[in-house]
């Protein structure tokens, strides 16, 4: 449909906020040579004479016939002259607040009137390059590549059918912004078949709630009108340079969009590292050295209904999801629902979502009504998800497998969710593939610091609090640790431990002789534990009581850890105040009820190394019998599977 005036001051206040972003063609409007123009200059050159000339089977064809690098050859000289030269699109698209752009286009000339209006580019020509994109800059991202990277450029037909699987990462960032964004198409042909392949590619996964995007387009027929309008888009019938003439002078005209006022910035933690507690929200400006990761995450979860972020344990994917992606989530419109199911995954959805319903609700019901008492769209994170296969058996699985992939399919729910779990558990998702197709899909892989990230996690957190730090230390740290990567669990251990020694000393300094007289890395990983043991005794069986099957932490009650420990600690409750004060042990609550459990899995990994082989074959056998309880719970008619006792 046309747009009408209301339509049009819509437009228009979403540029002046910055909330829209063009995705530039390379129609032409007389400014430039047209794609059209080339395929008709190409097929001259071979002798072609097809019906209708799509550039896509016109360069297909000269590459067969003369090799690709010709083909590239002759776009870089139809493309690449000196007297191709900014036109009034580029230069009015430049004085426009749009700080990113999506184009097809393989010239430069937008990037050359956006640097000759003194706006800093950033330009996005491949994947890798997206790593780069800064927010304080203009960026440009060219889908279909730059004369400047001949093997950059997307020309044949087979090119343009294997575009999106061979760079997702630029499809990724597409789609993420069309979740948050309008798109504005500028220089398209509307009919062209490349183009619709393109959108439908760009708004593949979104939900009924996709926003609505406008396409400046004079005079579309009938077709067009009706074809596009299914898709949301919105025509404004105009000539390009009309148009962005008629923007140029009503946004002078607008008053500045009123800023917000942002909240205040809650004080900083007293302490810059976290030993092995997880960031959190609180502490995002501490958590340093994950910018890229945050920021391609995010977009991933933004752009799909269902993301899967795996990585060895202590890789952060906790601190990511909480002090990352979660106010990274917030800053677009975004709120996450971070959930850590404890038990059965739907009974902690229940307690997060919407409270109101009845008991018999579906997931499905639960995550609608919640998406409308909030107002906001949802990203609901199911965190450390290995403890779904750890405490539900196969039917309480499936069970929760069957509600949750109607709200990955239905267009009436607009929530993202994301299931972070241990590489080892990875591939038990695969059983559930033919109830949640795609569930390997879109597969986020965390691995453990690179240097300049470990760098950037020692020397950050210290500056937010003004601690000094002598130079040389963190790259000797960070040394000392990196085999192949930096554990963040190791990188905080030794950090956290520096710190508590300049705390004693009364110093604000910490140097290269406090790290050496402590024993450097060799000395502050190992000894913390046994330190903690030494003082207290006691503790040790308490230790071994959170230590589940497979070696992993296991959240267990007072009386559930008091029927493990017998009477070898005295007054227990003492004694798991004294861990939770060491921060080797913390409280969480299990279907409401208030358990403990060790603070990370690289302590439970230690603990299970001196466990014997038969109280590691009960804690075996203990699992079992849970798993198959959960699934009695949720099949009365079910009875435990003798076998895999026996097993």
């Amino acid at each position: 449909m046309s747009t009408s005036l209301p339509d049009l001051r819509l437009l228009l206040k979403e540029i002046n906020r910055g909330n829209c972003v063009p995705f530039l063609g390379a129609a032409g409007n007389g400014e430039i040579p047209s794609p059209h123009q080339l395929a008709q200059q190409l097929a001259t050159e071979i002798g072609y004479a097809g019906q209708i000339l799509r550039l896509p089977e016109v360069a297909q064809r000269y590459a067969l016939m003369n090799g690709r690098q010709a083909l590239c050859n002759r776009v870089i000289e139809w493309l690449g002259g000196p007297e191709l030269q900014p036109g009034p699109t580029h230069h009015l698209l430049a004085q426009l607040p749009f700080t990113l752009f999506f184009t097809t286009a393989q010239h430069d000339l937008l990037e050359q009137a956006l640097r000759a209006a003194k706006r800093p580019v950033t330009v996005v020509i491949r994947q890798e390059d997206t790593a780069y994109i800064d927010a304080s800059r203009t960026t440009v991202i060219k889908l279909f590549g730059d004369i400047t990277q001949p093997e950059s450029l997307i020309l044949t037909e087979k090119e343009h059918i294997t575009f999106f699987d061979q760079s997702p990462l630029l499809t990724t960032v597409v789609q993420a912004t069309l979740a948050t964004r309008t798109l504005l198409f500028l220089d398209y042909d509307l009919a062209d078949s490349e183009l619709r392949r393109l959108f439908f590619q760009v708004v593949r996964g979104q939900s009924r709630h996709k926003r609505s995007a406008y396409a400046v387009w004079p005079k579309p027929d009938d077709n067009q009108r009706r074809f596009w309008a299914e898709e949301n888009l919105r025509f404004i019938d105009s000539e390009t340079v009309s148009f962005l003439q008629i923007t140029h002078r009503e946004l002078s005209s607008l008053a500045p969009e009123p800023q917000l006022p942002k909240p205040p910035k809650p004080s900083l933690p007293r302490r810059p590292f976290r030993f092995l507690d997880a960031y959190e929200p609180a502490y995002a400006d501490l958590f340093a050295g994950r910018e890229q990761e945050t920021t391609s995450l995010s977009q991933k979860i933004l752009a799909h209904r269902l993301v899967v972020l795996t990585g060895a344990s202590g890789t952060g994917k906790t601190s990511l999801l909480l002090a990352g992606v979660q106010p990274r989530l917030a800053d677009e419109g975004w709120q996450m629902v971070h959930v850590r199911p404890l038990g059965d995954p739907f009974a902690a959805l229940r307690r997060a979502l919407a409270g109101d319903l009845p008991a018999e609700a579906s997931l499905r019901d639960l995550v609608l009504a919640t998406e409308v008492a909030t107002d906001q769209r949802l990203v609901i994170a199911l965190d450390q998800f290995e403890e779904f296969f750890l405490r539900l058996g196969p039917e309480a699985q499936n069970a929760f497998m069957a509600q949750l992939a109607p709200c990955l399919s239905d267009p009436e729910i607009d929530t993202r969710f994301a299931l972070s779990l241990r590489d080892d558990f990875f591939l038990r998702l695969g059983t559930f593939e033919g109830q949640v197709p795609g569930i390997f899909h879109n597969v986020f892989v965390l691995d453990r610091l690179r240097r300049e990230q470990a760098l950037e996690a020692v020397i950050e957190p210290l500056r937010q609090v003004e601690i000094e730090l002598e130079p040389g230390l963190a790259e000797r740290i960070v040394s000392d640790l990196d085999e192949q990567g930096v554990d963040p669990p190791q990188l905080q251990i030794v950090c956290d431990r520096l710190y508590d020694d300049m705390l004693a000393r009364g110093s604000r300094r910490i140097t290269m002789a406090d790290y050496e007289r402590l024993g450097g890395v060799e000395q502050l990983l190992p000894a913390y534990l046994s330190d903690v043991l030494a003082r207290l005794p006691q503790a040790k069986p308490v230790l071994e009581a959170l230590v589940g099957d497979e070696g992993l932490k296991t959240p267990r009650s007072l009386p559930e850890i008091e029927s493990r420990v017998g009477d070898e600690v005295g007054d227990l409750p003492a004694v798991l105040e004294k861990l939770m004060d060491a921060r080797l042990v913390r409280g969480v609550k299990e279907n409401g009820k208030p358990c403990y459990e060790l603070v990370h899995d690289v302590l439970a990994s230690a603990i299970w190394e001196w466990l014997s082989e038969g109280a590691r074959e009960a804690e075996r056998a203990r699992g079992i019998l849970e798993r198959g309880f959960s699934d009695w719970r949720s099949n009365r008619a079910l009875l435990l599977n003798t076998e895999r006792l026996d097993s």
